[in-house]
């Protein structure tokens, strides 16, 4: 057994439609991130559009982080 804790991220995407600004630009940072990452688990806020939660997912996925769940809110996602 080892001490190496859990490691857990929470980043508010800010994806919303329309508003966010620079969001492909901060997906791809955020995909090269998740890429390289060490994290056990990372939840997302705002990630709004379905097009920008795949291609996060599968960054992720490529990396250490196989697996992935979208819990759809009762507004629009």
């Amino acid at each position: 057994m080892t001490d190496e804790g859990f490691k857990v991220v929470t980043l508010n995407f800010w994806g919303v439609p329309l508003t966010a600004r620079q969001r492909k630009e901060r997906r791809q940072a955020l995909c090269v991130a998740l890429q390289h990452s060490d994290f056990d688990v990372v939840a997302l806020q705002e990630a709004w559009i379905e097009e920008d939660r795949k291609i996060i997912a599968a960054a992720a996925a490529s990396g250490s982080l196989k697996y992935s769940h979208h819990f759809r809110s009762g507004v629009s996602g």
